[in-house]
């Protein structure tokens, strides 16, 4: 199922939770790491770069260029061989990239020939910023169609997997890729549904924990009202579970802006990893 794993990696912190997430997946499912560092263009050929060539009498505009795109490549390498030793430690297979490129763009190009990306909920400029979901990520993951993992920065096996669903389109899908990672990651796995209206809530759940257990998959069942975000992230903390799954999209035209302001409120809040298919 996960035979190809996209792993971004950009020297973060969640790096080294990354790839133990990826390396699980790996011996579950005989996969392949795909390490990927993209050198960022826009600090390459933008007009800050161009403007501070003119600190400098000594150093051209074309020298300076080639030094800082030198420097941003022997870093990638950097990066790339430090999460690459631990793939090879933990004997998985794996295969290094190195491009250029815009970094959210340049994911979504090579997830096409992924299976799942697994990426840290921020990136190596978090202390630095302001919000809670990092902006590569969130771009990268409206702009795949697969799979995206968004982990947090202390590695934690997956073993109980709180899935919320909705009845949507890209929910259902989730539901689709969790029977068949449940099959083969024997997870304990509980379906969520949040409705203020209780009967059309429950018509939901049951619609998921039916198709369940077509494939002999016997979860916990939640339904509970109130808002959303609270009612999940309340429950996935109060149960212990490991990781959350979910459509990346809620019902209306503006919880499908960005990744859908539920899910990205989700993601923020979580404390656990997150599973978003849209």
């Amino acid at each position: 199922m996960f035979k190809n794993i996209l792993l971004p990696v950009d020297g973060s912190e969640y790096g080294l939770s990354q790839v133990k997430h990826a390396i699980d997946l790996a011996k579950t499912y005989n996969g392949k790491i795909m390490l990927l560092h993209v050198v960022d263009i826009k600090i390459v050929e933008g007009p800050l770069l161009r403007d501070l060539t003119f600190l400098s009498e000594a150093v051209t505009d074309f020298e300076y260029h080639n030094e800082i795109k030198s420097s941003l490549e022997e870093k990638g390498k950097l990066i790339l061989q430090k999460i690459g030793a631990v793939c090879e430690e933990a004997q998985v297979a794996f295969e290094t990239k190195l491009l250029p490129g815009i970094i959210s763009n340049t994911i979504a190009e090579n997830a096409k020939m992924a299976d799942i990306v697994i990426m840290g909920k921020r990136g190596e400029n978090a202390a630095f910023g302001t919000a809670f979901l990092g902006t590569v990520a969130e771009a990268a993951t409206r702009l795949s169609n697969k799979p995206v993992m968004l982990v947090d920065e202390v590695y934690k096996k997956v073993e109980k997997v709180l899935f919320a669903y909705d009845g949507t389109a890209s929910s259902n899908k989730a539901l689709q890729l969790l029977a068949q990672m449940a099959l083969a990651s024997k997870y304990e796995l509980t379906v969520i549904n949040v409705s203020d209206e209780e009967s059309e809530g429950r018509t939901i759940l049951e619609e998921a924990v039916s198709y369940l257990e077509s494939y002999n998959i016997k979860p916990e069942q939640i339904l509970k009202s109130g808002d959303v975000v609270n009612v999940i992230i309340e429950s996935a903390e109060a149960a212990g579970y490991d990781a959350i799954m979910m459509g990346a999209y809620g019902h209306s035209a503006i919880h499908q802006m960005l990744l859908g302001s539920i899910t990205t409120l989700l993601v923020r809040a979580a404390k656990v990893p997150v599973v978003l298919y849209r």
